[in-house]
């Protein structure tokens, strides 16, 4: 049971992958897939595998396309991944201000980064979590300057190494001094990242 769920799961996942990259008849092979599942675990699939908007995007007519039920419970899903990107753009640009007024270099990485770069459409990446990272030596000041901004969490003993989890309300935030625990990656490459921030839509990147 288990083996079968898990072929299917990896069947759809390629469809999917086929409708983002190919559109045409493999978007078309996609939907019919998708609205094969329930409206519910339809999204559930969708927002798992990090591609609602994009499907949504690659599929000719989106929405329109869909069932009424499909349509409506798809369509929640969507405003819901909507507003929490802005709710995470929204906090980036005031962290990324008040680490400029600071003085302390700073990168925001993984999803601000990949929408602005790599999106043709940035509200086709999905955005759940803010991460950030910010040089090892001034990780203490960060941390005050984030606990002022009502910025609360503690270590984890399996990231503890390099990262530490943060939230205010629905903002999530992951505050990196390392890109990966110690070892994994050569200890100058984030100096090196720092050191080649560039701006984009007013964050560092």
């Amino acid at each position: 049971m288990r083996q079968q769920e898990a072929e299917r799961a990896g069947g759809l996942r390629r469809t999917l992958a086929d409708a983002l990259e190919h559109g045409g008849p493999a978007a078309q092979a996609s939907l019919r897939r998708i609205t094969a599942l329930s409206p519910e675990e339809a999204a559930r699939r969708l927002v798992a595998e990090g591609i609602l908007e994009a499907w949504l995007d690659a599929v000719p007519g989106g929405l329109e396309a869909l069932p009424p039920a499909h349509a409506q419970v798809l369509g929640a899903a969507r405003q819901v991944a909507a507003a929490r990107r802005l709710l995470a753009r929204h906090a980036a640009g005031e962290i990324g201000r008040a680490l400029e007024e600071a003085g302390i270099p700073h990168v925001f990485f993984k999803g601000l980064h990949l929408a602005a770069w790599c999106y043709r459409d940035p509200t086709l990446r999905p955005m759940d979590d803010i991460d950030l990272l910010v040089p090892k030596a001034l990780r203490s000041e960060v941390l005050a300057l984030l606990a002022s901004r009502d910025f609360t969490g503690r270590a984890l003993p399996e990231t503890v190494s390099h990262e530490i989890p943060l939230t205010r309300g629905e903002v999530v935030l992951d505050l990196h001094w390392r890109l990966a625990r110690p070892g994994r990656i050569p200890a100058a490459f984030e100096g090196a990242v720092l050191a080649g921030r560039v701006e984009s839509e007013g964050l560092s990147v």
